[in-house]
């Protein structure tokens, strides 16, 4: 049974016949108001809950598993009211040239050193000789188990979809005052591990049921290994731009040397995990509500930024807080994450073109245009995907989230993009 009391617009015809193929004994669908069919030619924007003991190959994956949305705050000087790493940005003259510069190195570091399952660890203990200084063997036991985290080869993060760096005035629960904050926002995951675990539930699916495939290493790590790529990239990001954030050493890393940000929100897109009731739940372009730590990501057109749905209040006297958990998964207990980008009949009536500003640099420019079109020199830099279009969250969409139990007096911090590089 699909659920459509909290979409905005029926299926299109080519929606519902997705919804019908999956859509077989004791499934069950939450559509919500972000469903459609995407500018990849893929539903969604619904949770799915399916019986765990049900065959995996039920489970719609896609190439972007696991994927998601980090940000991270910019520790800044505040001599003033503004942010003083914000006003010397914008005084930039090369700030999209840099932008630029950074999505060539990251994509030139990983380039044939892109993560793969070669570099999960193994479960089994792994008995191995080493040399002693004598030149004497011995024997050696690397025990793996119960560390699932932990990488067996050296990886380097991908070009992600979107890096960004945006600014906010925010204001915390417990205090009145607005600070001037800067942060970098990381949208993505590792691309190519994501497309191997794609590709290997289409060829044994059905060997497994969903919740083998729920608590299996492979979606284990990938699902730490993409929010690590994420945090990694928010260091290299900073320190390109000359800022400072919050850095940890990467534990699981395979090189020891690796730092990587620490989140302030972390929204993954993207996820199978274990449901109540011995039920296994598929999230699509969707968050669970009730395991949310600091507010919701969500991704709107890169030149509009990220808008934060914060959560309700809780203890802390940091003026990031943007609220934890809330709602019900018998109401809801889902949220969308992102306003996607569809053709005109396979989506919501309420939409926008989401014309890229002066402020978005795209690392192929001419990606989003017919082949004849990309050989010319183009005047206007403002353009759209070809036929396609971002939802609009109109009045009427922000109505339909206080149905889904989402409080409207927690309200919304919305970052303003300062450059966004898209991949």
């Amino acid at each position: 049974m699909a659920l459509q009391s909290f979409s905005l617009h029926p299926p299109s015809e080519e929606a519902r016949q997705t919804i019908e193929s999956i859509m077989v004994e004791n499934v069950s669908m939450k559509l919500l108001p972000t469903h459609c069919i995407n500018a990849a030619g893929e539903l969604e924007g619904f949770m799915l809950n399916v019986p765990d003991d049900a065959k995996g190959a039920i489970l719609p994956t896609n190439r972007s598993m696991f994927h998601g949305t980090s940000l991270f705050e910019v520790n800044s000087a505040r001599s003033s009211v503004f942010n003083e790493d914000i006003m010397r940005l914008q005084q930039t003259a090369n700030t999209k040239e840099a932008m630029q510069q950074l999505m060539q190195k990251i994509t030139a570091q990983a380039r044939g050193h892109e993560a793969n399952f070669r570099c999960m660890p193994d479960s089994l203990d792994i008995m191995s000789s080493v040399k002693t200084d004598g030149c004497v063997m011995e024997g050696c036991i690397s025990r793996t188990t119960g560390r699932r985290n932990v990488d067996f080869g050296s990886w380097q993060p991908e070009l992600p979809y979107s890096i960004g760096l945006y600014q906010a005035f925010c204001r915390g629960y417990q205090k009145d005052t607005r600070v001037h904050k800067l942060f970098i926002g990381i949208s993505g995951g590792l691309n190519k591990c994501s497309d191997e675990f794609y590709n290997m539930l289409l060829d044994v699916g059905n060997e497994f049921t969903c919740k083998e495939i729920a608590q299996s290493e492979e979606a284990w790590w990938l699902r730490k290994a993409c929010q690590r790529a994420r945090a990694r990239l928010a260091v290299l990001t900073a320190e390109h731009f000359d800022l400072k954030v919050t850095t940890v050493q990467d534990l699981f890393a395979f090189d020891q040397e690796v730092k990587m940000g620490v989140p302030v929100t972390d929204t993954i897109e993207y996820d199978i995990k274990e449901g109540p009731n011995r039920t296994v739940e598929f999230y699509s372009a969707c968050i669970d509500t009730t395991s949310i730590q600091n507010g919701i990501l969500t991704r709107m057109h890169p030149s509009e930024g990220l808008w934060i749905f914060r959560g309700s209040a809780k203890s802390s006297a940091k003026v990031t807080s943007f609220g934890s958990l809330f709602g019900s998964k018998n109401v809801c207990g889902v949220f969308p994450t992102r306003s996607p980008c569809y053709k005109r009949n396979q989506g919501s009536p309420a939409c926008v073109n989401g014309l890229d500003s002066d402020l978005v640099v795209r690392y192929n420019p001419g990606q989003h245009l017919a082949d004849d079109e990309a050989d010319q020199p183009r005047k206007n830099e403002r353009v759209a995907p070809d036929g396609f279009v971002y939802q609009c969250f109109d009045e009427r969409f922000m109505s339909k989230l206080s149905d889904m139990q989402w409080d409207r007096n927690c309200g919304v911090t919305e970052l303003v993009p300062i450059v966004v590089g898209l991949g």
